[in-house]
């Protein structure tokens, strides 16, 4: 039974709470990116002339499964407003969401047309051609002058989602002509302008960086988004946050830019190797726009290295951070980085090994901290032993606050080692638990429970039946032998429910009109649902920060305690399994769901995604799934898009974060990715499933697909690559089918009782299963 389910619509203490949290990673996750002196805000600002497409319509996520049916969230113009200041342009904001209502009531009706058409035809729309906001006329310079204030602000906005890419067009990474011509404007007649980005990724601003003096990145915040950016602006937080990707001058300065774009649809060929995000940069002599690991404070920072002190476990950095300002409290955030002992083009310049960020320090107050890393971080892997190598030599230790201001800490002298990937001990998978189930049994266990058409809508993540809104779950065929079922919910930006159902002899009903997707993509005729007598309840959770804007805290506690917050919703809605948090890695800007990862860098990846599993899986029997293993760095045709990866930037690179996390906190379950890994879909590589990821890492956990991946979604017949395979599913050791289908079972049970598939793998696949039900208490 859904215990969460609320019989009024009033706010709960739990929502305040964790509205105040997601408030604060907010607020410590925005970047000062530049500051001329127009922030902070004192009490000699009272008024606000406030514009841009982000001013009331701010973006607090993004779209596809990772977005959250909140309540409420509060805009940039709000939090102004609840800071106390006036926004003076209300006729221009007015006149800015007449032209929105009736640009997006066109588009929704594009899209109800399409579902009378059938149902796949109006969600491959909806996410493979999302709603843009069209392009605003340009500001009038007398529209200046009718608003006087003491300060204006513009919102840049970007809104981007699961299911396709970002492109290069103006509005997009680039800005667009008007935007260009209204901030210019704003900067020119304005004695105090401010830039705010309410962005999930990096955009174009050359042309016009060199003009604007003030620029606020406060990527998309979540509930609390605006109260976030309205604590930094007027100075109530001091920004702390730093980049974790770079921000480049031009598109063409990332590698591999213009095949992202132009290239083979079918095969992304990852030419840079392991030189991604400020690798590249540095083996380049690219200057950036903002390099990783930037960010400013109102307050300035010292920060003095001592020698680097190493034993066989580990190196050791002291450190003292200072604040010598004199207005302003703040925290800083330090940064460790290794370069290798020879310049060697096939070695990275300097990779980020260690961070740690300081509690606020008052003016002219310092803090001691030693900051500590292993001697395996200094590694790369050698691809043709297939071992972990350190280089004999010496190796520079080096300490700052981005990845370019850095100081040399001392040196360190190494010996030649190799050594294989640590092995850990896994559990029994012989048949414990499902000695006495069948094997249709076991077929059965090893698909979702969804067993209808996609009229259901459960390809959007939407297939759950005790909880309406939930992802989907397990099988509950085997309720009268003692086997419960697991439910999941999607995230990584909270949990994703529908915020209102209908109770009715004891079941919970969910009414399509009241939910956003399924109210555009079904026709009419299915736009209802018996719910006379039935009592309406709600079921509204919080939405943290876009993982892109939480990792910009660099804050483990702070993301601990955001894993904690989610925890604490799933014990209140029965979740079993969070299908997050999102760790691949943010190898080019435009991919389309950047937001929902963290970072371009592995080493920060991992730790972040440790750090959220750590705070779910304090909550006993609540688990979280990591995904999408692996590199799922591209959204436009991701069922059958091939990734092309070497060995050792695949190693170094991309299945890094996950092995920091599995290693570090033991998630509950991997979501494997729709993409192909070097020809063969992720789903069925028993290479990166079994070798690798129970073998090596000493996973034991459940591995599940993504959602459908089993199916056919693309009738190109020019298509290479045709879709997982089911049965190599379970033969590589990806145990569960999400959501699941008849067709997928009886494939899987006809394979087991023909002998092509060994029942020993079956079973295997099952125990695993059946080992988190029990894990999660069911």
């Amino acid at each position: 039974m859904n215990r969460m389910a609320a019989t009024n619509g009033k706010i709960s203490e739990r929502e305040i709470r964790h509205i105040v949290l997601s408030r604060s990673i907010a607020a410590d996750g925005c970047v000062l990116l530049k500051n001329s002196g127009a922030l902070p805000f004192g009490t000699d600002v009272h008024t606000v002339a406030l514009f841009g497409a982000g001013a009331r319509r701010t973006v607090k996520g993004g779209s596809g499964s990772g977005d959250v049916n909140v309540r409420s969230f509060v805009s940039v113009e709000q939090g102004l407003e609840n800071a106390g200041l006036s926004v003076v342009t209300k006729q221009w904001l007015d006149e800015y969401d007449g032209f929105m209502d009736s640009a997006k009531e066109k588009y929704d009706a594009g899209i109800r047309s399409l579902a009378e058409q059938g149902v796949m035809a109006a969600l491959g729309t909806l996410m493979g051609k999302p709603f843009v906001a069209p392009v605003f006329r340009a500001l009038r310079e007398e529209e200046c002058e009718k608003y006087p204030a003491d300060a204006a602000v513009y919102v840049l906005s970007r809104h981007s989602g699961e299911g396709a890419d970002r492109t290069l067009n103006k509005g997009d990474w680039l800005l667009s002509d008007e935007e260009i011509h209204d901030i210019l404007l704003l900067n020119r007649s304005y004695s105090r302008f401010v830039l705010l980005l309410n962005v999930g990724g990096a955009v174009d601003l050359t042309p016009i960086l060199d003009d604007v003096g003030t620029v606020l990145l406060i990527g998309q915040g979540g509930s609390a988004a605006g109260d976030a950016a309205a604590d930094v602006i007027t100075g109530k937080i001091s920004p702390s946050g730093k980049l974790c990707a770079t921000w480049a001058k031009s598109h063409t300065d990332y590698p591999g830019a213009d095949p992202f774009i132009n290239g083979d649809p079918w095969n992304t060929y990852y030419s840079e190797d392991i030189f991604v995000g400020y690798r590249w940069f540095q083996k380049q002599s690219i200057i950036p726009a903002f390099a990783f690991g930037f960010g400013l404070s109102y307050t300035g920072f010292r920060i003095d290295a001592a020698p680097p002190v190493m034993t066989d476990c580990e190196i050791r950095v002291p450190v003292t951070v200072t604040n010598t300002g004199k207005t302003y409290a703040g925290k800083e955030i330090v940064q460790i980085y290794v370069t290798p002992p020879k310049s060697d083009t096939e070695k990275a310049g300097r990779t980020l090994v260690a961070f740690g960020k300081t509690r606020l320090l008052q003016p002219g107050q310092a803090q001691s901290m030693t900051l500590a890393f292993s001697p395996d971080a200094l590694a790369f892997y050698d691809t043709d032993s297939q071992m972990w190598r350190i280089e004999q030599g010496e190796y520079t230790v080096l300490a700052g606050n981005s990845s370019e201001q850095l100081q040399a800490a001392g040196v360190i002298s190494c010996e030649e080692r190799a050594f294989f990937a640590k092995m850990r001990r896994t559990e029994d998978d012989s048949g414990t638990f499902s000695k006495d189930l069948s094997v249709e049994d076991l077929a059965s266990l090893c698909v979702g429970n969804a067993r209808t058409s996609l009229l259901d809508l459960s390809v959007i993540g939407n297939a759950s039946k005790s909880i309406p809104g939930a992802a989907g779950e397990t099988t509950d065929a085997l309720t009268e032998k003692g086997v419960g079922s697991l439910t999941m919910a999607d995230g990584p930006a909270g949990i994703r429910v529908n915020p209102k159902i209908y109770e009715k002899d004891g079941l919970y009903i969910n009414h399509p009109k009241d939910d956003p997707i399924l109210s555009l993509v079904l026709p009419e005729r299915a736009l209802t649902a018996d719910t006379d007598g039935a009592a309406l309840k709600y079921q509204y959770c919080t939405a943290l920060p876009v993982a892109a804007t939480m990792a910009q805290t660099w804050d483990l506690a702070l993301l601990e305690q955001a894993g904690d917050m989610i925890g604490t919703e799933m014990d209140l809605l029965d979740i079993d399994l969070w299908l997050a948090p999102g760790m691949n890695i943010q190898r080019n800007p435009l991919c389309g769901r950047n937001f929902e990862y963290f970072s371009e860098d592995p080493f920060l990846t991992g730790k972040c995604a440790a750090a959220v599993t750590k705070g779910v899986q304090k909550h006993p029997g609540r688990g979280v799934t990591v995904k999408h293993f692996a590199c799922n760095n591209k959204e436009t045709n991701r069922n059958y898009n091939n990734s092309v990866v070497s060995e050792r930037a695949l190693r170094e690179i991309y299945l890094r974060g996950f092995e920091i996390c599995v290693r570090e906190a033991s998630p509950f379950a991997v979501m494997t990715a729709y993409n192909l890994l070097n020809g063969t879909h992720c789903t069925n590589d028993r290479r990166l499933l079994t070798d690798i990821l129970r073998n090596e890492w000493g996973f034991d956990g459940l591995v599940m697909t993504d959602w459908y991946a089993t199916k056919a979604l693309s009738a190109d017949p020019n298509r290479p690559y045709g879709c997982s395979d089911p049965v190599a599913c379970i033969s590589a050791g990806n145990d569960l089918i999400m959501p699941g289908s008849e067709a997928d079972r009886a494939v899987i049970l006809a394979a087991a009782e023909d002998g092509s598939l060994p029942e020993e793998l079956l079973r295997a696949s099952a125990e695993r299963i059946l080992r988190t039900i029990k894990r999660c208490c069911k």
